[in-house]
């Protein structure tokens, strides 16, 4: 019954954090910004942009990073489905404040477009920007320490020992 539960209330997440960004297309205030086409995706698919570059240099693993080594990692299944669950909860999270981001940046494009505006008006928006962004960064970083918490130390050998982006000089947006 416990399973069924935790189950259910995976499909539940995935559901619903696929939804939150599915017609983004659609909306015309996408179109209507200064982040480029990469930004913009990365934001409305919940990609870290490289916010949690920390978390890698200091070894805290990447949820999604687990999912895929989870063979070689040999996870139990209580520790694939904290991870899963972890990290649906942070997807939930950062595409729902990254579409936010993408419509605050898309209003402040707006408002130098007119060329007649407040300034208080700005300073408003770009500072609820800045929220946006630090909560954005913390939900990844988040993310990470939990699945520090979730694996051994036999585990974490192995997922460094493994792990492309944290042996590799260049940090490509691999989230």
């Amino acid at each position: 019954m416990k399973y069924k539960f935790i189950f259910f209330l995976m499909f539940l997440l995935f559901f619903m954090s696929n939804n939150v960004f599915a017609s983004h297309n659609d909306d015309p205030i996408f179109e209507d910004t200064t982040l480029s086409k990469e930004e913009i995706n990365a934001y409305l698919t919940g990609v870290s942009l490289d916010l949690d570059k920390v978390a890698d240099i200091y070894h805290f693993p990447n949820p999604k990073r687990v999912l895929e080594l989870k063979g070689l990692l040999r996870l139990t299944r209580a520790q694939k489905n904290r991870t899963v669950m972890s990290y649906q909860l942070m997807r939930k999270y950062t595409i729902r404040a990254g579409r936010d981001i993408v419509r605050k940046e898309s209003r402040l494009n707006q408002l130098f477009q007119q060329s007649d505006f407040d300034l208080e008006v700005v300073e408003k928006l770009v500072n609820e920007i800045a929220v946006l962004k630090g909560k954005l960064r913390f939900a990844h970083l988040k993310a990470r320490v939990k699945q520090k918490g979730y694996l051994g130390s036999d585990q974490l050998t192995v997922y460094f020992q493994n792990n492309t982006r944290q042996n590799s000089a260049v940090y490509a947006f691999d989230e």
